[in-house]
């Protein structure tokens, strides 16, 4: 059984952290679990699992297309940075950041899904520049996904933007086939494809 959140009566509103993490519609409660993180000595407790940073680069990137890359920047450096501050203010509650990083990318995506491009891009650009604040999002969606130099056997970039173009041409001649035929290829060589609104992005495995 999830948790709820343990300054919380049977009658009442969730802590005010909570609140602020955007979890008053959720069972989890993330006060709950900082003083365990506090004293805890693992390195990676309260840091953002590959998962969540994959997620969080994927809603920054699908917010910002089609959008001027300088405005789009200019956007996240003046994005307001009000909740994210006051849940490290309160005992440095870093789950509470790292969920509120969730919320935003959560929050892009419904826009999106909406058709309200404008409300996506607003929260990607809050979420860039969340993430940035804590030290995170530091390279573009681009660079993150391409992972760096391919290895041995592996496609190099411009090999993958030509064949993601090549499986595009097929998919519109409807030759269904040899699109599935590219995609698995590229699986092979470590490079997986995802289809989205604003197109086929894809990432090193």
């Amino acid at each position: 059984m999830a948790r709820r959140c343990r300054r919380a009566s049977a009658t009442s509103l969730p802590c005010a952290t909570c609140s602020r993490a955007g979890l008053a519609r959720r069972s989890a409660c993330f006060c709950s679990r900082r003083t365990t993180a506090r004293r805890s000595t693992s390195p990676r407790r309260g840091c953002a699992p590959r998962e969540n940073l994959d997620r969080w680069q994927r809603a920054v990137q699908r917010g910002a297309a089609g959008a001027d890359r300088a405005a789009f920047e200019a956007e996240a450096a003046a994005a307001p940075l009000g909740d994210l501050l006051s849940l490290l203010g309160d005992d440095l509650n870093t789950p509470g950041a790292v969920a509120r990083l969730s919320l935003l990318a959560t929050s892009v995506f419904d826009e999106l899904a909406r058709g309200e491009a404008g409300r996506g891009r607003a929260f990607a650009a809050e979420l860039l520049a969340s993430g940035r604040f804590l030290g995170l999002l530091a390279s573009t969606p681009e660079e993150w996904f391409a992972g760096g130099a391919p290895s041995a056997d592996g496609p190099s970039a411009e090999e993958i933007e030509a064949l993601i173009a090549a499986r595009l041409a097929a998919r519109k001649a409807r030759d269904f086939a040899k699109a599935d035929r590219i995609r698995d290829a590229l699986k092979a060589r470590g490079v997986l494809l995802e289809d989205g609104a604003g197109g086929t992005t894809w990432r090193r495995t």
